[in-house]
């Protein structure tokens, strides 16, 4: 079993602020030529949460829980103009996985919500950030 990970154990955030500029990953919502802050800080919070072996990466058993916790959602909670179906079509590894290597890493994945936030607007991918994080969350289980 391994041991609960908190906050305090990891890097600064002055460190982690730096890695992302280094890797171009976006923390802000104008870093990723959005309006929304919140969207990017919902984005790298559903990452967080499915990098369940905390290795930095999704990889596809990661990225399936996703999409079932997606599927096993209540259809009046997805926001419109999203529909389950669209949702989990858009979500799928090829879209995900751009560089094609075999896993989802952070930039990777903020890249995906920011492309689906243009095509289908940003409120509605907030939104379905903020149920999928908690979701996801809600299904941690220490040592998995």
């Amino acid at each position: 079993m391994m041991p609960m990970r908190f906050l305090s154990d990891g890097p600064s955030p002055a460190t982690v602020r730096a890695s992302f500029a280094k890797e171009r990953i976006a923390l802000t919502g104008s870093d990723a030529g959005l309006n929304s802050t919140g969207l990017v800080f919902e984005a790298h919070q559903v990452f967080t949460f499915a990098d369940r072996d905390r290795n930095g990466t999704m990889d596809r058993g990661e990225l399936d829980l996703v999409r079932r916790i997606l599927a096993s959602m209540d259809p009046d909670l997805i926001p419109a103009p999203l529909t389950k179906e669209r949702a989990d079509r858009a979500m799928t590894w090829e879209k995900i996985d751009t560089d094609g290597n075999g896993t989802i890493d952070r930039a990777e994945w903020i890249d995906y919500v920011t492309r689906e936030a243009r095509e289908h607007g940003e409120r509605p991918m907030l939104k379905l950030m903020k149920l999928l994080g908690k979701r996801v969350n809600d299904m941690w289980v220490p040592g998995m």
